[in-house]
């Protein structure tokens, strides 16, 4: 990682990660005073602990309580937080309780045309086609304030993180790299579920209202101009509809069958081996160990996760020239250990071109600036991948899967770190990210994921060239790439999400539901830590 992370309890300013402290000792509290830049736990009591706190059923990350005044920027860090970090807070807080208090207003004005409309009958009777539409149209309006305050919340949760890193990465919280690890770990959970709110308020608006219009119809005793109800609504709508586009498709168990058999035929990967008289067993083959291994030990991954749809994979890459599109082709797939799958699905490794055409070698991530001893990563770095064919994987997926886990990596590194690895990328490594596919759809990747600023991640990506240069660039196209891009970046930051909720669930049931076959794993910089696969058809990088 980055040479200015305090890897080291600086002096006065050690704290110890809790989950439930004493109500006395939690930071959150309103009558907790800011702590000034450095003092230390002795200096301050109130500074001696930090809360990290994980999503539970009672309280759910993304949802806002219009009359709650409690901070929603870094609460239990503002402890260890300089008095000019803490007031750059406190901006994103006025403002955030500015926007409500206007979502508050136009709720009241709504409310209050509706009943002006009951006791005048302009519109007719309440029950009348013409006063229905009324209110829908009214709802409608303040659906669209609930999308502006969900993005203004989205965007201050987001700044607040931002405001922890570069105290983090300036030297001035005293937060060891396990408690600073904690605090992300924790706001990517609650940035997760708001930009899931997010994406689903922006696409499900008409379903929304459509939800309502059928609750008035059936006499429920709801006020549709109440935050609760609305709320209510979001909650049915967890994920972005599929009523206009099919973004993303059910993986069924057939499909990854074949992708497995397909990729494994075409790199001679299985291989039959006798183990007692009359029994043999497949073993496969593993690129980067560049050996056979028992059955159940290795995957096929996608390079480019099939979550994300065959209608993104198509924008990001042009028309596909595989029958069964971009996603299943078997160019987007290599044989590896589930551990090492396990690295490329944590942005730990990335794969590059070797030093010979036509060949490839890991490219280790993590910890990339430190001195490396003899750990996994002095071993994998620069091992060139061992294929048995003539047969190879795109470069165009291996050069999305390189610069996708820079960008997650940015997220909690000093800025400006991505780009050196993308001039690096440039000069000694790749053509043209151009030539491999859409640079637009990679700009906007690129501010979605990793915050960049406009002008670096057109740096990165010009907009010389792209993949399919003939497409259309009218505002609905840069409307609908932007929508694509908010999916796209949901799907590759959504494993913290679930990794945190499936690590709540063993902290509070032991081993039930089979969790004692599951070996422990420490998590990286993001809490990703993947389930086991089943070991029929190999996990594939959803």
């Amino acid at each position: 990682m980055g040479s200015g992370r305090n890897n080291r309890r600086s002096k006065g300013k050690g704290k110890e990660i809790v989950d439930d402290p004493p109500a006395s000792e939690n930071p959150e509290s309103p009558s907790t005073p800011k702590k000034e830049k450095g003092k230390g736990p002795k200096d301050d009591p109130s500074a001696a602990k930090i809360t990290t706190t994980l999503a539970t059923p009672d309280k759910v990350p993304g949802m806002i309580n219009i009359n709650d005044t409690s901070p929603i920027s870094l609460p239990s860090a503002r402890s260890c937080l300089s008095a000019e970090a803490c007031a750059a807070l406190d901006v994103e807080e006025e403002g955030h309780s500015a926007a409500k208090r206007r979502w508050s207003d136009v709720s009241k004005s709504s409310k209050q045309a509706v009943e002006d409309a009951k006791r005048s009958r302009t519109y007719g009777h309440e029950t009348t086609p013409r006063f229905k539409s009324y209110v829908r149209d009214l709802h409608e309006n303040l659906m669209e304030e609930t999308l502006v305050l969900h993005q203004d919340r989205l965007t201050r949760l987001e700044k607040s993180r931002t405001i922890l890193q570069a105290e983090y990465h300036a030297g001035d919280t005293g937060l060891t790299s396990s408690e600073f690890n904690n605090l992300v770990r924790d706001q990517e959970v609650e940035i997760g579920n708001q930009r899931a709110k997010v994406i689903s308020l922006h696409n499900s608006r008409l379903l929304l209202t459509a939800e309502m219009r059928q609750d008035l119809a059936l006499q429920k005793a709801v006020d549709p101009f109440e935050w609760d109800y609305i709320d209510g609504l979001l909650n049915r709508f967890k994920a972005p509809p599929r009523s206009t586009v099919v973004l993303k498709v059910s993986r069924e168990d057939s499909d990854q069958g074949r992708f497995r058999a397909e990729v494994l035929r075409l790199y001679d990967g299985v291989q039959l081996r006798k183990i007692v008289p009359k029994k043999t067993e497949k073993y496969t083959w593993c690129a980067i160990t560049a050996d056979f291994h028992p059955p159940g030990s290795v995957c096929v991954a996608h390079l480019v996760r099939h979550s994300i749809g065959d209608v993104v994979a198509e924008r990001f890459f042009g028309k596909p020239t595989h029958p069964r599109g971009h996603l299943w082709n078997p160019a987007n797939g290599i044989p590896m250990l589930k551990v090492y799958e396990e690295l490329l699905d944590q942005a730990e490794i990335a794969f590059v071109p070797g030093d010979t055409p036509g060949s490839w070698k890991v490219h280790y991530l993590a910890n990339e600036d430190a001195d490396r001893g003899q750990g996994e990563e002095n071993t994998l770095h620069g091992r060139e991948l061992t294929f048995r064919t003539d047969f190879r994987p795109a470069a165009r997926y291996l050069y999305f899967r390189f610069a996708t886990n820079i960008l997650l990596r940015q997220r909690h590194e000093v800025p400006g770190w991505w780009n050196d690895r993308f001039e690096f990328g440039r000069k000694e490594m790749w053509a043209s990210p151009g030539d491999y596919l859409r640079t637009s759809m990679m700009n906007l990747l690129a501010r979605n994921i990793a915050q960049v600023p406009h002008g670096e991640a057109d740096k990165a990506f010009p907009p010389d060239k792209c993949a399919d240069a003939d497409a259309d660039t009218d505002a609905d196209n840069a409307e609908l790439e932007q929508h694509l891009s908010e999916h796209t970046a949901e799907q590759l930051l959504s494993p913290v999400i679930a990794a945190l909720h499936m690590a709540t669930q063993g902290d509070d049931e032991g081993d039930d539901e089979g969790m004692d076959e599951t070996p422990s794993r420490s998590t990286n910089v993001f809490g990703i830590v993947e389930p086991e696969d089943d070991g029929v058809g190999g996990d594939d990088g959803q």
